[in-house]
């Protein structure tokens, strides 16, 4: 068994998808190049990387990427996605790299009973042949990489004009049917397990038969015109779920069976999952570069196609005014941004001001500016010289304090004038034979010129009368 496809019940196969929970960014204009490269990782990612799930697939936003599995028996047959698609599917071949790359395409897409407008287009690619001289593997052509996307609005088509035929009512009421039996078992396995594949049934399998029947009748009973009315398609909760759900139109609301399977299927794992990578993990300077190019196209467009005329245009205030401590340079000349910190009695919010529109600034204005900015500059200056100084004065308290703590070493080791002919002393510090150079004189000396002061004597004894002493000679 070579088919995953074989394990499904027959009445699904037209509606199911096998899909892959790789995620692709949202990408509206998908080149052929890039697609490439997403079909050369497809078969090392389904093999190693993500695994695979069946599931419906219901009215994919534009710009969304899908890797999806096809068998190659029924890839002309592609299920159901929740679109009428009103043209036929065309086919193309490129060449590229040494492949060759079939791309089906369908560009006039609407959603039965929302939409009054063609403006959907469904893109799906997969190699089908390799040049033999390249030496490479050829990839699994059941893969797709499907691609929706905007349709010009130049090729947009009225659904009033598009009939809608008897097999397309078909399709959308076994759809709607199926759906209502409940939601499906999501089971992820990879593709090349074949012992883990899933068998596929509708809940309710029973009834399934007098179900099919009686949908079948219905579409058979739709008369083929673009009146085809149904409720909202039911977003089935299969893969990572979009984190921006599509919008309803106006006036419709979702059936509450609709909402709950919707939230029942979305988790947070599939929510947050980013183990593959975010929306800026693929993107390409390519990208950027395009989608800044178009932006540009866009403004300099909303600027040529203004009623008004260019000189009127004028931009608003900018509030290049300061604030805090600069504020007295700019106050009377540049307004500054405008916050309103202010404590309402009222619960409502504030209503928002308009913008001042911008105004040159006259010459005096100019001028006094300057001379604001030249007083500040200088006050800053003065305020560092002043700084400096008392920084040069601790310096200088701290070398006066470190001079005197090394007279102070000094002086326990110094000798004084007469020293060679006094009587030894013994030191516990050190020997006689190392006292040191120093005398007395010289360190007393050079502390008076340190601190610029006179130091006197101080005995602690006090000869009050000589007695009977004698000079020693």
């Amino acid at each position: 068994m070579s088919d995953p496809s074989t394990r499904v019940a027959a009445q699904l196969r037209p509606h199911l998808h096998l899909l892959s929970v790789h995620r692709y960014p949202t990408i509206h204009q998908l080149q052929l190049e890039q697609a490439f490269l997403y079909l050369r990782d497809a078969p090392s990612i389904v093999k190693s990387v993500a695994p695979m799930y069946w599931s419906y697939v219901s009215t994919p936003e534009d710009g969304s990427i899908r890797l999806e599995w096809l068998s190659q028996d029924k890839a002309d047959a592609y299920p159901s996605d929740g679109y009428v698609w009103a043209d036929p599917e065309s086919t193309y071949r490129h060449e590229y790299a040494g492949y060759t790359i079939e791309l089906r395409m369908h560009q006039l897409g609407y959603i039965p009973g929302h939409e009054h407008v063609t403006k959907h287009a469904r893109t799906r690619y997969h190699i089908v042949a390799k040049n033999p001289v390249l030496n490479a593997q050829m990839p699994d052509p059941s893969l797709w990489i499907v691609h929706y996307h905007p349709v010009d609005p130049s090729r947009f088509l009225s659904v009033a004009q598009i009939p809608m035929m008897p097999h397309v009512g078909q399709i959308l009421s076994q759809r709607r049917w199926l759906e209502s039996q409940g939601r499906l078992e999501q089971e992820k396995f990879m593709l090349h397990d074949r012992e883990k594949w899933p068998s596929v049934n509708l809940p309710g399998a029973p009834n399934m038969q007098q179900g099919v029947y009686a949908a079948n009748q219905m579409g058979a009973m739709q008369i083929p015109n673009n009146r085809f009315q149904q409720p909202p398609f039911p977003q089935q909760a299969g893969g990572p779920p979009n984190k921006r759900p599509r919008t309803q139109g106006p006036g419709v609301h979702p059936a509450p069976g609709v909402v709950e399977m919707v939230h029942q299927g979305a988790t947070i794992e599939d929510e947050e999952n980013t183990s593959y990578g975010d929306y800026f993990d693929h993107l390409t300077p390519r990208d950027i570069s395009l989608a800044r190019y178009m932006q540009h196209h866009r403004w300099i467009e909303e600027v040529f196609s203004s009623p008004y005329a260019t000189s009127q245009i004028v931009p608003p205030d900018l509030g290049l005014g300061l604030m805090g401590e600069l504020k007295k340079l700019t106050d009377g000349i540049l307004a500054p941004p405008s916050i309103d910190l202010s404590e309402r009695d009222d619960k409502r919010p504030a209503k928002p001001e308009e913008a001042k529109a911008f105004t040159n600034l006259k010459k005096e204005q100019v001028d006094e500016f300057s001379q604001r900015v030249d007083k500040h500059l200088q006050e800053g200056q003065a305020e560092l010289e002043k700084m400096k100084a008392e920084h040069a004065e601790k310096l200088r308290s701290w070398k006066s304090l470190s001079s005197l703590a090394q007279a102070d070493q000094k002086l326990r080791l110094a000798t004084w004038s007469g020293h060679t002919n006094a009587v030894p002393t013994f030191r516990f510090e050190q020997v006689e034979k190392q006292t040191s150079k120093h005398t007395v004189e010289e360190i007393q000396k050079d502390v008076e010129d340190l601190l610029g002061v006179k130091v006197k004597k101080y005995d602690d004894a006090t000869l009050i009368a000589r007695g009977g002493l004698r000079d020693r000679r």
